[in-house]
């Protein structure tokens, strides 16, 4: 499909009923590729269930020690995230959002450590194609940190990368 190979499988375990708080879906691969590029490693999905006092339903993500492997060079990473859908009580989805917090490390190609932050949860509309406001921070060895902000709340295709001491505005696509 679209040109790429894929080869295995990608397999998806589901303890319970996904709304059910403390359900997991544990995903890992089995002789998976893509294009002949090793994948392999599980990400756990872990649902909190449904909160009636802040109208949300969350889930959380875990990627233990995942690993893409090409041409004697291996990327590798570990990440725990935790995605949030607020209802905000309402009949109508226009008002509801997805919020996301959470951290990723791992070693790059290159063997460079590096560090994703969300230092600032991530918040999106669910009417915007984009989020709207929060903070990645982007460490890698010893280079400056690349910090993105996605601004205040406003919905649009705006927003802003700082590495190191340099700032400018970029335009996100889809």
């Amino acid at each position: 499909v679209n040109g790429i190979t894929r080869k295995g499988k990608i397999i998806g375990v589901l303890t319970n009923y996904w709304w059910i708080a403390g359900a997991h879906l544990t995903v890992t691969t089995q002789d998976f590729s893509l294009n002949d590029v090793k994948v392999t490693g599980t990400k756990v999905f872990t649902s909190k269930g449904y909160n009636e006092t802040t109208n949300s339903y969350s889930y959380t993500v875990k990627v233990d020690r995942a690993k893409i492997n090409s041409d004697n060079e291996t990327f590798v990473w570990s990440a725990e995230r935790t995605i949030s859908y607020y209802t905000k009580g309402t009949i109508t989805a226009l008002d509801d959002y997805f919020t996301v917090s959470g951290t990723t490390s791992g070693t790059n190609r290159a063997g460079d450590s590096f560090t994703t932050t969300i230092k600032k949860e991530l918040n999106k509309p669910v009417i915007s194609r984009w989020f709207v406001s929060g903070i990645i921070e982007h460490k890698v060895g010893n280079r400056p940190v690349a910090t993105l902000d996605y601004g205040n709340g406003t919905i649009d295709s705006k927003a802003t990368v700082t590495i190191g001491t340099n700032t400018f505005e970029i335009t996100l696509h889809r």
